[in-house]
């Protein structure tokens, strides 16, 4: 009778307390019914058993109530519409740039282009009905001004734009880091918990809520193991948290909004495993390529960073473009109708000289660009293989070029020179994007006094591509072939610190390298030459850290290099005088650059002046759009004696290694000095987004030569 009533109260009792968890769960699911992430929690009720006899009720476990397959879905499409929710972002601020496209009335706060068009051609048409009216005739200059202005102030602010996307991915990618820190010490609570028997439904919904964030930057996929770990990848496959192991991404954004506009590189972005100390351990796995534009190629399908990508590498960048061919057509048109003014019918040839010093030198802003032109206005044939469209243009830099007057200050011989020069029959030397790399003289006359040969190079880039160039090693040489001198250059070199100047890791390629200062504008991805060591480290020869690099890691005065061979122990080694190069200069796409602002070469003849020639061998990289480098040798020959020859521009003699040497054909197809008979030449200024002004139509019946 005893053990039966007190069998009823042990019932009565469970019941009672399991009456009362339930109501505790109730509760809580109605306190979080408008709480983010929560899942409403069930309890799953047992027959509680002691020693083989039932004991009343007890509550197995606390269960969620969650549609997986909804929640997969929902997660999928967050990714979609974080995706979706940035470009409408970006596009919402590029239409306060453009202006509204029904404002097509010119007013002083309308700043749209189609404002700015309808100002300028109403203002051509008032002055064509008075064209004598001074009035009028300014309005028309302000028009056009205005229209060139708004522009280029539209492509600064959609460069602008590209900046602040590839600060947002900076950013981005850092949340995504913290967010896998986070999904990493979930796992662990929850491996724990479900070892120890604990309720895991809350760290459950904890961890939903961080892959639904995750989910927001970057399209996942998942999968649970048998402890309750989630395993994350990118949908490439790309692990991102692995169980107990945990993964980073690192990137390094522009550093201002010119990276953007002289169309440098990106970095890329990549995915390293972290060690149990923190640290970047392992290759890293790619997850978007380094480069410029559309060559920047990504695994990442959705979610904000792909939209942030597509906005700066693409979108933006074909807007950019497609207001360069606005502008083209503009000036197109207006010169077809400014050209179309002449008497009629038109004359054959237009003939006019103005008597001027070939001494005579004059202030000058800008460049300006000269094509050779075909009596049907088009380029003349290249003799040179892979031209393709004909010879190319000569972009002559007038604010840099220096005839002994100072840079922007050339003679007018100068200036013809340097035209004539440009289109003399030379062999070119082509490496990665750079189509011509040609030696150019900044001496007066060689040997001179003190003997030297002074120099610097011009660079012509007919590529899309921005392309960085280096030169490694620079040597002079007689005609026998003998060392006449040292070579010195003011192009920029950084000195590594002398303690801790390599540092290792047991088992891993990647070396950390020290320097005294950090190299400025140096990024994630761009390559450096480090001079040859006195002594390697650990297993690791003087050669293993000697040549180009890419760099990593970029933290304060350190980087970090990737050699052939790992590494057997952790150690560092303090070594002296080893040198750090970056880039000699950047060449952007479709440009022609002189580098005499980047750093002059001087070369030391005293060795022996009165050889017939000098060769300046030259060793050179070029770093490409899809990240990779490209070394060689090119030889230049100098003859000696030379007089007025500052500015000469010198083609290569002979090229090693991947370097391409185009040399003239055998039967050479160039005309003696009557080739410029008939021949235009069209002056159009190379700025991008300024090319309002009519061109400039000159035609020769001799060699340009000055009276």
């Amino acid at each position: 009778m005893t053990s039966s009533l007190s069998a009823a109260l042990n019932n009565a009792l469970t019941g009672l307390g399991v009456s009362q968890q339930q109501l505790t769960i109730t509760s809580e699911n109605i306190a979080n019914v408008n709480t983010p992430g929560y899942s409403r929690k069930v309890p799953e009720l047992a027959n509680n058993i002691v020693n083989g006899t039932g004991f009343g009720v007890k509550i197995e476990d606390v269960v969620r109530k969650v549609d997986q397959y909804l929640q997969v879905a929902a997660q999928q499409q967050n990714s979609v519409v974080s995706n979706a929710s940035v470009a409408n972002d970006y596009a919402t601020r590029i239409q306060t740039l453009l202006g509204q496209p029904s404002s097509t009335t010119s007013t002083t706060t309308d700043t749209s282009i189609a404002s700015a068009i309808t100002g300028f051609f109403t203002s051509l048409q008032q002055l064509a009905t008075t064209p004598t009216d001074a009035s009028l005739q300014v309005s028309a200059v302000q028009s056009g001004q205005n229209l060139s202005n708004n522009m280029s102030t539209l492509a600064t602010g959609l460069q602008g734009l590209r900046y602040q996307a590839d600060q947002q991915v900076a950013q981005d990618i850092g949340t995504v880091n913290g967010i896998l820190q986070k999904l990493q010490n979930t796992n662990n609570a929850l491996a724990y918990a479900h070892n120890s028997g604990s309720d895991t439904a809350d760290l459950l919904d904890q961890r939903d809520g961080e892959l639904t964030q995750l989910s927001q930057y970057i399209s996942i996929t998942y999968y649970k193991d048998s402890n309750q770990e989630v395993h994350v990848t990118t949908n490439s496959g790309i692990p991102l948290v692995d169980g107990g192991q945990l993964y980073q991404l690192s990137y390094a954004p522009q550093s201002s909004v010119d990276a953007f506009t002289n169309s440098h590189a990106q970095a890329p972005i990549n995915v390293y495993r972290i060690d149990v100390n923190g640290h970047q351990t392992g290759s890293p796995i790619e997850l978007a390529s380094a480069g410029v534009g559309s060559g920047v190629t990504t695994s990442i399908t959705s979610g904000e960073i792909r939209g942030l990508l597509d906005i700066r590498d693409s979108q933006i960048p074909q807007m950019i473009d497609q207001l360069d061919n606005l502008a083209s057509n503009i000036m197109d048109q207006v010169n077809a109708i400014h050209n179309s003014g002449s008497a009629y019918p038109g004359a054959n040839s237009y003939v006019g000289q103005r008597q001027v010093s070939a001494s005579q030198n004059t202030g000058w802003l800008g460049s300006v660009r000269i094509g050779l032109l075909d009596a049907q206005g088009q380029p003349l044939p290249s003799p040179y293989s892979g031209d393709n469209s004909g010879l190319p243009p000569l972009t002559l830099n007038l604010a840099d070029l220096d005839t002994g007057n100072g840079a922007g200050y050339p003679t007018m011989q100068g200036i013809i020179s340097a035209i004539n020069s440009y289109y003399a029959p030379q062999n070119k030397a082509s490496i990665g994007d750079l189509h011509n790399v040609q030696l150019v003289s900044d001496s007066k006359g060689i040997p001179g006094s003190p003997p030297q040969f002074k120099f610097d190079m011009n660079l012509e880039n007919l590529s899309a591509n921005g392309s960085s160039f280096f030169i490694s090693n620079a040597t002079v040489t007689d005609d026998q072939n003998n060392s006449v001198g040292a070579v010195t250059s003011t192009q920029p070199i950084a000195d590594l610190a002398t303690s801790n100047t390599f540092t290792t890791t047991a088992g891993s390629d990647k070396v950390t390298v020290a320097l005294t200062a950090p190299i400025t504008g140096l990024k994630e991805g761009d390559y450096v030459y480090l001079s040859l060591p006195s002594s390697g480290v650990d297993n690791l020869s003087p050669a293993e850290l000697n040549g180009y690099f890419k760099v990593s890691n970029i933290s304060g005065n350190t980087f970090q290099i990737t050699t052939d061979i790992a590494a057997q122990n952790s150690t560092s080694a303090n070594v002296s005088n080893v040198t750090a190069m970056p880039n000699y200069a950047t060449v952007a796409a479709g440009d022609t650059t002189r580098t005499k602002n980047d750093g002059l070469f001087t070369a030391d003849l005293s060795g022996n002046t009165t050889s017939t020639y000098y060769t300046v061998s030259l060793d050179i990289a070029t770093q490409n759009a899809d990240g990779t480098l490209s070394q060689g040798t090119i030889k230049y020959k100098v003859l000696n004696p030379a007089t007025n020859i500052m500015n000469a521009p010198y083609g290569p003699q002979a090229a090693t290694a991947i370097l391409r040497l185009r040399s003239l054909p055998a039967t050479r197809p160039w005309p003696s000095r009557s080739w410029w008979t008939h021949k235009e030449i069209h002056c159009l200024p190379s700025t991008a987004h300024t090319r309002l002004p009519p061109q400039v139509i000159l035609k020769f019946r001799r060699p340009i030569a000055t009276t």
